[in-house]
């Protein structure tokens, strides 16, 4: 048993040596574990590569830090749990710097879906901390632009039916769509290993798609108890978007009736406590229901535990329900009402439970119950998911109960961000509840509102006035992309060894790609010279004019926009070459007589022959841009077919002439070529 005292006695140990004090402002710590949690943590990826991190991790420090000595920062699993194998990322001390840097690219472990941040002392960690989602830069920023389905059956539980995904026309940096069951309209069930369907994007050539961006799918599935809607995310190599379409699962065979109202008013005056009835309007049409359910729910619609069920014969269905001193789950936001079809001999299942029902932030009492006035703010910002402008907020009526207002992120009028930190806490005693938010603040993933709570030094009051962003929700998430002004490069070039001409026209569909169509013109003529005398003429030429129509496509793997050397590209496709050869020479005949032994004569001998070849090309190069846009490069081409050889039996054999025209042709059927070309933007 004394092994068990080993990780006390460390964690004295790194206490002693970090600097963090074992007291707090001089007082002597009961033993137990801090008794409030960070007000919240920040943190945005500006890392490009999928599958790592690099920024700034920004605390917002306890509202009150009694018996804290430092915060812990760690990765966290999709539980909200740390991940076991992990040690802590970092500890913060509460008088100290609440700021943290990934300054460099920092690979995110498998498993860690979070990063959490626990108060601490040497008696244990207040749990569960806060936290925030790893919102990873390097996968997709572009959503899918609907979701729907249409369930069949007619049993509770069984999905069965057709659903269609409406993908996004551009598909920039889309690869699939996955579709996932969802505990909400934003959040994948936990444990999901495998998502339900992967549907890759549409095949696209040269930049364009030749069928509809709508792609249907078919279920046939149990659904899990805890699933509310069906979710789809975009996903490439790097990982799947943070944020996803969802539909609502309307289970066919499930209660479709909610109650109508639900009211809770808690008579306990300890925080973290409740003590109430609770009093249901029941749903409007009962035929097809049996029961109702009351859950703690984190959130208005995911479920946490149940907290009582009963059936609809019950005359005050829930009435006298939580005694004195009542503990709800630390992650309980919500008190959640679902309606029930339950089948015949089942009693504890929550089989056909509405998947959505009616819910109420837990009215604690030991927080205020005064509100502010009201919220007013304005965007003037112009950029798609950033805000800018002044917050101006109403004070309550009644100060009495409360201490500071915090203005938070919402994902709708009443519900917080639970991941995010606060806008701002405003001191009551300020002269001006007013704050400014700054340009280019970015706003999170699913906030929809600014929503502003009274607190005190026990808990945070549960309602408060809120206002819309404004467009923001609006405005799909801006892709990380080259705007759609440099996407299309025309040049010219030509290659040094011939002089021949280059055309070009390349489409870049990212940073890392680019398709990369060319025309190039090559003609080279050779001239026979009268080498026998001027009693015949061996004298003429060959001409071979070659055209070349390619597409290649190219990947950049170390991309660097604006600078004069962009990057290093390699890549390779094929093309259609055109070929044509013309001789024009002499036949020359030797006949010998008794007055002259050698006796010539000549007369023309054209040819001329046409043929196509299939090309491969396999291409290197650099690209960089001081004005216009260089690329000097070199394509290794090769004829995986020709339809037709050059017949060199055609050719006068007399002078050479038909070795030099075989040598000729030989190189024109060359179609390798070394380049240099410049390009401007369209």
């Amino acid at each position: 048993m004394r092994f068990l005292h080993i990780p006390i006695l460390c964690s004295l140990i790194f206490l002693a040596w970090s600097g963090i004090p074992l007291s707090v402002q001089g007082q002597n710590l009961a033993q137990q574990a801090p008794l409030h949690s960070p007000m919240g943590v920040w943190f945005q990826d500006l890392d490009p590569e999928g599958g790592s991190i690099r920024g700034d991790v920004i605390l917002t420090r306890a509202l009150i830090e009694e018996g804290i000595q430092y915060y812990a920062l760690y990765w966290g699993d999709e539980t909200f749990e740390k991940v076991a194998s992990l040690p802590a990322i970092h500890f913060f001390q509460p008088g100290g710097n609440l700021v943290f840097s990934f300054t460099d690219s920092t690979p995110i472990p498998n498993g860690a879906v979070y990063l959490i941040v626990r108060s601490g002392n040497q008696f244990g960690e207040n749990t569960p901390g806060v936290h925030i989602q790893i919102d990873d830069l390097g996968v997709p920023r572009t959503l899918a632009q609907g979701l729907s389905f249409d369930d069949q059956n007619e049993l509770p539980g069984k999905i069965q039916g057709l659903g269609q995904i409406q993908g996004d026309e551009e598909e920039t940096d889309i690869e699939d769509y996955v579709l996932y069951w969802g505990h909400n309209d934003t959040e994948k069930m936990l444990g999901q290993t495998q998502p339900l369907q992967i549907i890759p994007r549409r095949i696209r050539f040269f930049g364009f798609a030749f069928q509809s961006a709508e792609y249907g799918f078919e279920l046939d599935i149990d659904a899990p108890e805890d699933a509310t809607h069906l979710l789809v995310f975009t996903r490439n190599d790097k990982g799947e978007m943070i944020t996803g379409q969802s539909v609502p699962l309307a289970d066919l065979g499930s209660a479709t009736e909610p109650a109508q109202k639900m009211e809770f008013l808690d008579t306990d005056i300890d925080p973290g406590e409740i003590s109430s009835n609770v009093d249901v309007d029941r749903a409007a049409d009962e035929e097809n229901l049996t029961h109702y359910s009351l859950y703690w729910s984190r959130g208005p619609s995911r479920r946490i535990s149940r907290v009582m069920q009963v059936p609809k014969e019950d005359q005050y269905i829930f009435g006298p329900l939580l005694v004195p001193n009542t503990k709800y789950p630390r992650d309980a936001t919500h008190l959640l009402v679902v309606t029930q079809n339950q089948p015949a001999g089942l009693t504890s299942s929550r089989l056909g439970e509405m998947r959505e029902g009616i819910s109420i932030p837990i009215p604690d009492r030991g927080a205020p119950v005064n509100q502010a006035g009201a919220i007013q703010f304005t965007d003037v910002d112009p950029d798609a998911r950033k805000i800018a402008g002044e917050v101006l907020i109403q004070r309550a009526d009644d100060e009495s109960d409360l201490s500071h207002y915090g203005v938070y992120w919402a994902e709708d009028p009443e519900t917080p961000l639970a991941n995010v930190s606060p806008l701002a806490i405003l001191p009551k005693r300020g002269i001006s509840l007013s704050f400014t938010i700054p340009e280019n603040t970015p706003v999170p993933a699913r906030a929809t509102h600014l929503l502003v709570l009274t607190q005190n030094a026990l808990a945070r009051g549960p309602l408060g006035p809120s206002v819309a962003i404004g467009d923001v929700d609006t405005i799909p998430v801006p892709v990380i992309e080259i705007p759609e002004e440099d996407n299309h490069i025309i040049g010219i070039g030509f290659a040094p060894d011939t002089l021949h001409g280059v055309l070009f026209y390349d489409y870049r569909a990212s940073d890392e790609v680019a398709w990369h169509a060319q025309y190039t013109q090559f003609q080279n003529k050779v001239f026979f010279n009268d080498t026998l005398g001027k009693k015949n003429d061996a004298g003429g030429r060959i001409d071979i004019q070659r055209q070349l129509l390619s597409l290649t496509y190219r990947q950049f793997p170390l991309w660097q926009s604006n600078d004069i050397f962009q990057g290093f590209y390699w890549g390779g496709g094929g093309g259609l070459g055109l070929m044509d050869f013309s001789f024009e020479g002499n036949e020359v005949s030797v006949t010998s007589s008794v007055t002259d032994p050698f006796e010539f004569s000549d007369r023309p001998a054209d040819h001329k022959f046409s043929t196509t070849a299939i090309v491969g090309l396999v291409e290197a190069g650099l690209q960089g841009e001081q004005g216009l846009i260089w690329q000097v490069g070199f394509q290794l081409g090769f004829s995986l077919f020709l339809q037709e050889d050059l017949d060199t039996g055609q050719i006068p054999s007399f002078a050479g002439q038909r070795g030099a025209a075989s040598d000729e042709w030989e190189k024109g059927k060359n179609f390798s070529q070394f380049y240099i070309s410049l390009g401007t933007y369209l």
